[in-house]
């Protein structure tokens, strides 16, 4: 018998807890004569890292962006340099978090550089806020809790689109935040609970890109992001070549800005996928 099977018991929580707790003061116990040398390894990397970790530039509004890392900060900074001007930062991700920890899940600044959407876990796990944030005032607006990976704006900065999970962490559902105030709105729905959904925009900007996946099966969306409307009724989303078993597929709309071609990799013919 598994000695450990009484761990599967939800009423076992404190007698759980005091097992862990247990096990550590064993670990540190076992462990305690090599904290000089933990010192001594910790300190010779830590000299290693240099001041300031910055990522690729990225030019949204005719703006350059990096996430910045400052020596001993384990969060970024997002930091806006504008042509002839002094840099600013839009969004210190340290001051976000009251619980030690935290995880950032999406940040992207709207088209015209007027907005900041972001979402963090505050908890470990991986339940997201999304927040909107008015860069003229720095002023958040929390737009849907429990949401998940994937972020995309309208490119008339007037609304996003974001992906929400259901009780077991599967994100099954895109919706739309509009910024005029009115309620979100669901877009897509993935019913089947062997699915998850993904959501991106394209190379060129001017679609969304919904994406359901399951072991060796996949389909994918077209969302035309000039036609989607943030009120009234809600156009089918544009299926490419629907869900086969087996059948594993991504697509990249033409960069014409017309979607009427796509780039296709698959792994039908070739296990190892094709163009």
């Amino acid at each position: 018998p598994d000695p450990y099977l009484w761990m599967r018991d939800p009423s076992a929580s404190p007698r759980l807890v005091e097992n862990l707790v247990a096990e550590r003061d064993f670990y540190d116990r076992c462990t305690s004569g090599l904290s000089p040398l933990r010192r001594t390894l910790s300190s010779r990397g830590a000299a290693r890292l240099p001041d300031v970790t910055v990522s690729p530039v990225w030019t949204v509004a005719g703006a350059a962006h990096v996430l910045r890392w400052q020596t001993h900060h384990e969060y970024p900074q997002l930091v806006r340099r504008r042509p002839g001007g002094e840099e600013e930062v839009l969004l210190d991700t340290e001051t976000l978090t009251t619980t030690g920890f935290l995880r950032l899940g999406e940040c992207a600044l709207s088209p015209d550089g007027r907005w900041l959407a972001y979402s963090v876990d505050v908890t470990g796990d991986e339940e997201y806020e999304l927040r909107n944030r008015d860069l003229a005032t720095g002023v958040d607006v929390t737009v849907a809790a429990h949401t998940y990976y994937g972020l995309v704006w309208r490119p008339d900065s007037t609304g996003l689109l974001y992906v929400r999970h259901d009780e077991s962490y599967r994100p099954h559902q895109v919706w739309m935040h509009a910024l005029d105030g009115r309620p979100d709105r669901l877009v897509l729905e993935e019913q089947d609970a062997r699915f998850h959904l993904s959501l991106r925009a394209s190379g060129g900007g001017t679609h969304a890109l919904v994406r359901a996946a399951a072991r060796r099966c996949s389909e994918e969306w077209l969302l035309p992001l000039g036609e989607l409307p943030l009120g009234g009724p809600q156009p089918e989303p544009v299926q490419t070549f629907g869900r086969a078993p087996m059948v594993d597929y991504t697509v990249e709309p033409s960069f014409d800005g017309t979607g009427d071609r796509l780039l296709v990799v698959t792994d039908v013919g070739n296990e190892e996928f094709r163009l």
